[in-house]
């Protein structure tokens, strides 16, 4: 995991646990080796008959690296100290910290501008406690977290209440050429680890009225629900209904209008848990597009219906050079069948 040093110096009067005084500081400074990071701890504390008390703490790191994510020096601080009253009685645990960063950088080229986790812990002990927070991060927030720890399993809730999806610009990587122009999103989650169970977590975001604009198309309107679950590393897309795409419209070399989506199943998707993509339809071309459903794993052909589209907007979309065509075009694939009323 990496070298490391550790010191401890102090001062004991007439010690023994829960009963004199013992006072402490401590630092050190090492390194994390899978994530490429130098470390440091600096603190005090004591421990005076059945109490402890920790009265300062920064411990940090010059940046964390994992996969495609760089997180600039996170640091750990204490708002408040950690007072623990090991009374046999009235036992308790309470104290406030924070937890800051710069800049976290994705290899795309996003950025999550630096951040800030304020969070305070109230209970009877270390194994027993409860916890309540926010995180923002630069215009991002504040997501707000409560939850508990009962020394086996962790459980908590987050929301991020409605909030302008322009704040999110900077986690568009700048090769996208993409501007956020409008939109809101909020968000809810539950979530619960524990050892041998792992990570789950439950919850729904939604994106409301959303828009973009690219150098070359435009998309506005734009409603998307996601419901969701995730456990033993597998995702159920739309628990409580499936996930939801609408998108009023895309402005193109070809406009697109009323484009709908649904999505619901298992991902990885299985023969006892398939992912279905279903009611998928865009207005176009003067008609209309139609894909029922498809399943995955796939056993039969998709079928995408074309109804009533232009010809002559299609050609015209196309532009091609001394070519002309009108009329309405409608058919299946697969198999095909196409009616074709046209003047060339």
């Amino acid at each position: 995991m990496g070298d490391f040093v550790l010191h401890l110096d102090g001062l004991a009067n007439d010690f023994l646990p829960d009963a004199g005084r013992w006072r402490w500081r401590y630092w050190g400074q090492g390194s994390f080796t899978p994530m490429r990071a130098r470390w440091d701890i600096a603190g005090q504390g004591e421990w005076h008959d059945n109490t402890i008390r920790l009265t300062s703490l920064s411990t940090g790191f010059d940046q964390l690296q994992y996969g495609a994510m760089t997180v600039t020096s996170p640091r750990l601080a204490l708002n408040k100290p950690i007072v623990w009253v090991r009374d046999a009685t009235t036992p308790s645990l309470q104290g406030a910290l924070s937890l800051e960063a710069g800049k976290t950088v994705f290899t795309s080229g996003s950025v999550l501008p630096p951040s800030t986790v304020n969070f305070s812990v109230e209970g009877r002990e270390p194994t027993l406690f409860q916890f309540k927070g926010d995180l923002r991060a630069g215009a991002i927030g504040p997501v707000r977290l409560n939850g508990r720890w009962d020394g086996e399993r962790l459980r908590g809730q987050a929301w991020w209440p409605k909030q302008s999806l322009i704040v999110f610009q900077p986690l568009l990587p700048p090769d996208w050429k993409m501007t956020l122009r409008e939109g809101s999103l909020y968000a809810q989650v539950a979530f619960s680890a524990a050892q041998g169970q792992g990570f789950e977590a439950g919850g729904h975001g939604v994106l409301k009225g959303g828009s973009a604009w690219m150098p070359d198309n435009k998309i506005n309107g734009v409603d998307f629900i996601l419901p969701f679950r995730f456990h033993n590393g597998a995702w159920q897309l739309g628990t409580r209904g499936p996930v939801s795409l609408r998108i009023a419209g895309i402005v193109n070399q070809v406009t697109a209008k009323n484009i709908t989506a649904d999505l619901q199943g298992g991902y990885p998707w299985s023969e006892s848990n398939p992912l279905l993509l279903s009611d998928v339809s865009v207005d176009v071309l003067g008609g209309q597009i139609i894909m029922k459903q498809l399943r995955m794993p796939q056993h039969d052909p998709a079928l995408l219906r074309v109804q009533n589209i232009s010809s002559s907007e299609l050609i015209s979309a196309i532009n091609p050079k001394q070519f002309a065509m009108s009329g309405p075009v409608s058919g299946a694939l697969p198999p095909c069948l196409v009616r074709l009323a046209a003047r060339c």
